[in-house]
């Protein structure tokens, strides 16, 4: 077999629909990581303090959209079957359906976090300075929880129906406000008043209204599937009902045992002191950083194999997923060399410790050689076992290693073994290995593919 069969590079369809795809999701997620990066950046001459406090806070913010994407997820897999079938009215029923659960999430979120934000954040630190910092940040940027219940809801939608260009473009408006408002409002530029944390996260949710704004007007004027009034978005039925969440409560419970993982793993970094957290928030750029390119081949992959599965094609599906997962593995490897040039350009910018850095610079290093499998992770439980409708596999699968392996790993090396700080976040990577060979298995065989729209 050449390379060109190998990868399907001589299918132009396929590789034209990839590309297609893919790289305005890659764009739309580099624009929105970049927000991140931005506050991480400018609120990083603050000191260690100001770093830790918004590493803290965001993971609250993180915990919030993994239960997002649980409904997001969920919801696109079921688009892009009924996409395959083009039948639009069970589209609509399915993004009314996700806005409700997404507008649940974000006002949970919203009160807990406005209300009491520093009970929240006192599971990570008792430093008062840090945690007077972070609630500061928290307890303002809430206010974007169910905003994000309605753009990622359309985000999710238009990518099923390969609408990629849309939130791309409303995205990388928000970025722009997002960008001015940061560089005015943490130090005082601009004539601007200077707050600080509180600064950038103003300037977080005024980039929100503007993607909120832009999304919701681009959809009716360009006469979008998520604004097809043809069709109610509250037209379902209980049989509809009980059939889409028949797909979306495992992949909730997925994102919601597996975003506590990651919560349980960032109070262990948390109480290996400030350096550790703030180096933590150092390396978060990075590996949002390696997460735009997962994010494009992974949900290219899910549109182009679910639309597939939903046109009764699961032959081509199969193939796809095969390329796919190769794919997988050179899109890892550019990551791992895009996060390593970065450093030296991106870690002079932060006024934080030696040691901070030293460990977060070890961090990039490890996450740069783990990236052709992170990849492979991502495109096979998010683009694959769940455009294939096969959430419970990979529930017990995702969920499953995150505790078994991922959580163990890193409470052994900080807690037990007594492992240097910059080596604790490679006790992560054994179980990714463990889970690409069961995957992968369980691609090979077939298993993956049901049909949701039946």
């Amino acid at each position: 077999m050449t390379v060109a069969n190998y990868f399907g590079l001589n299918d132009r369809p396929f590789i034209r629909t990839m590309w297609k795809l893919a790289i305005p999701m890659m764009l739309q997620q580099a624009v929105q990581s970049s927000i991140t990066l931005l506050d991480n950046v400018m609120v990083g001459v603050l000191g260690d303090n100001a770093l830790a406090a918004l590493y803290q806070a965001n993971q609250v913010s993180f915990l919030m959209y993994v239960f997002m994407f649980g409904i997001t997820s969920g919801a696109q897999a079921f688009t892009a079957q009924f996409w395959g079938k083009r039948d639009l009215a069970s589209i609509r029923k399915t993004q009314g359906l996700a806005l409700i659960g997404g507008q649940i999430i974000g006002w949970s979120f919203f009160a807990i976090c406005f209300f009491t934000p520093q009970t929240i954040l006192r599971l990570f630190t008792q430093d008062a300075e840090v945690l007077a910092l972070g609630a500061e940040y928290l307890s303002t940027v809430c206010f974007i929880y169910p905003m994000q219940g309605i753009t990622y809801v359309y985000a999710a939608i238009l990518r099923g129906t390969e609408n990629v260009k849309l939130p791309m473009m409303t995205a990388v408006a928000g970025m722009a406000c997002n960008a001015v408002l940061n560089y005015g409002l943490i130090l005082g530029n601009l004539g601007m008043p200077a707050l600080g944390v509180r600064g950038a996260a103003l300037a977080t949710v005024s980039s929100l209204v503007v993607d909120l704004t832009l999304v919701l007007t681009l959809s009716h004027i360009w006469k979008k599937p998520t604004a097809d009034r043809r069709y109610p978005l509250l037209g379902f039925d209980r049989y509809f009902v009980k059939r889409f969440f028949k797909i979306a409560i495992p992949v909730f419970l997925n994102e919601s045992l597996w975003s506590m993982a990651q919560f349980t793993v960032a109070l262990c970094y948390s109480h290996l002191g400030t350096q550790m957290t703030a180096a933590m928030s150092i390396f978060s750029v990075f590996d949002k950083m390696g997460f735009v390119l997962y994010v494009g081949l992974g949900n290219a992959c899910a549109v182009l194999c679910g639309k597939r599965i939903g046109a009764g094609e699961e032959e081509t599906a199969q193939l796809y997923a095969r390329r796919c997962l190769r794919l997988s593995f050179v899109v890892g490897a550019i990551a791992c060399v895009v996060v390593n040039l970065a450093v030296p350009i991106l870690f002079p910018i932060y006024e934080a410790s030696a040691a901070a850095k030293a460990i977060a610079r070890n961090n990039v290093w490890i996450y740069g050689f783990a990236s052709p499998i992170l990849v492979h992770n991502f495109v096979l439980v998010i683009g694959l076992l769940r455009s294939g409708g096969d959430v419970r596999f990979s529930l017990m699968l995702d969920a499953g290693m995150q505790w078994c392996s991922m959580v163990a790993g890193v409470a052994l090396a900080a807690y037990v073994l007594g492992v240097p700080p910059q080596w604790v976040y490679a006790f992560t990577v054994p179980g990714e290995v463990v889970k690409m060979f069961v995957g992968r298995h369980r691609i090979k065989n077939g298993k993956w593919i049901h049909h949701l729209t039946a």
